[in-house]
């Protein structure tokens, strides 16, 4: 089971979510849940790899050139593999931090925390009994760029914590909706809504959150908050 929660600026969520079914004539066929006219997001392909991911923020997020985080993204729903996925993110400098958690149907996942740059600085994390977690901050030990992420989006550490302490009991897709409907620490909980103390530029949301069954090819999806909006499945072909 992969699971994720797109939290975003309201400023951006204006935007129209999609949910773009592909069938390219290289490559698996893939399905991304996206803002419209961008490349891809949160997805899985034919192949039964599975994508979700995180944003991410350090020092070294300059703006220096390198591959775009969007265009990686839709790199990865032309792997195969795991291993392939992760050739892809070291195969050139990329320009900007973010978080990459992958699943295959075979039971291999990975989940790299990558800063801009090239090979030296992606961070492999590996699952804890079969499981995978992670918000908006590294979890890295040592890395060479300074995370500014926990002062960008400081409620990403409670809501690491809601996820750990929660997962355990996790088993069926019912658990993992409650759990993504979290309100522990309103309003920049699990399940986010604007803070009325920010400024309107600032204010953040949940404005989509997805399940997928990679063995089934079976994805769920919330488009609003997930305590609001009912997940329901999507009719896809992969």
């Amino acid at each position: 089971m992969l699971v994720g929660q797109n939290w975003d600026w309201l400023l951006h969520s204006a935007q129209t979510l999609v949910v773009l079914e592909a069938r390219p004539d290289d490559g698996p066929d893939f399905v991304t849940v996206v803002e419209a006219g961008l490349l891809a997001k949160t997805g899985m392909n034919a192949a039964g790899l599975g994508l979700v991911t995180n944003a991410l923020v350090t020092d070294a997020d300059t703006g220096e050139p390198g591959l775009p985080y969007h265009v990686l993204l839709r790199a990865i729903l032309d792997c195969a593999t795991v291993t392939e996925a992760l050739k892809v993110l070291q195969a050139a400098p990329r320009s900007s931090s973010a978080n990459y958690l992958i699943a295959h149907v075979s039971g291999a996942a990975l989940d790299i925390e990558a800063a801009p740059g090239d090979f030296t600085r992606l961070y492999p994390l590996f699952g804890e009994d079969g499981v995978l977690l992670h918000t908006n901050h590294f979890l890295a030990p040592r890395i060479h760029p300074v995370d500014l992420s926990p002062w960008a989006m400081p409620d990403s550490i409670v809501r690491l914590q809601r996820l750990r302490a929660a997962q355990a009991q996790a088993r069926h897709l019912d658990d993992f909706r409650a759990l993504l409907a979290d309100h522990a620490d309103y309003p920049n909980s699990i399940c986010a809504h604007p803070d009325p103390e920010d400024h309107p530029r600032e204010q953040g949301a949940t404005i989509a959150s997805v399940l997928m069954d990679l063995t089934a090819r079976h994805l769920w999806l919330a488009a609003g908050h997930p305590c609001q909006v009912p997940y329901e499945r999507l009719e896809i072909v992969l």
